[in-house]
């Protein structure tokens, strides 16, 4: 659980490593969410517990979850699972809830192999193709096409397609640049 109280980005990552020690089947990855009337409440109403903001929730659970499929650890869930009470209003009362976390994490680690893709490239070409296995294009995409536009603004590109090919392993991108030259990441 990323966030708790105490805990720092170089704790949860030692707490990862215990854990990938520990050989388990599997794993759940949660950042931590203040819920009203739990201790953690308490806290944050004295001003003695502040949540990760939900970009650095994002950032530590895709680090934990790149680390564990790296270790063969398959991870099951990431994020709490939406409920009517869990959404019902004030039951979060701070903390970097998203209903598609998941989904978030997975579009994050997306964004980190295409931009080193991109960077890679050579050449300054204004189209980047992308292919990525079909299961994967909507995280590959982000959310409301965020990660096309970051991709754009930062590699000044006027189109990015993000494609579906079967022969790309789920996880992989593929460049796919004709200005640019191609390489696998």
């Amino acid at each position: 659980m990323a966030g708790l109280p105490g805990d720092s980005f170089d704790g949860f990552h030692d707490s990862v490593d215990r854990t990938i020690g520990l050989k388990p089947d599997f794993v759940r990855i949660y950042p931590a969410l203040v819920i009203k009337s739990t201790p953690l409440e308490d806290l944050y109403a004295r001003g003695r517990y502040s949540p990760l903001s939900l970009e650095e929730a994002v950032k530590q659970c895709r680090d934990a979850m790149v680390r564990f499929e790296r270790a063969g650890i398959e991870v099951i869930r990431v994020g709490l699972q939406p409920t009517e009470e869990l959404e019902r209003s004030g039951t979060i009362v701070a903390g970097p809830y998203h209903p598609a976390f998941r989904q978030l994490v997975e579009s994050s680690s997306f964004l980190d192999k295409m931009r080193m893709g991109l960077a890679e490239s050579k050449g300054n070409a204004e189209v980047a193709v992308l292919l990525v296995n079909p299961r994967d294009v909507s995280a590959a995409i982000g959310q409301k096409r965020s990660n096309v536009g970051i991709l754009k603004r930062e590699f000044g590109l006027k189109t990015v397609s993000i494609l579906p090919d079967p022969k790309v392993p789920r996880g992989s991108v593929i460049t796919e640049n004709g200005l640019s030259g191609s390489g696998k990441i």
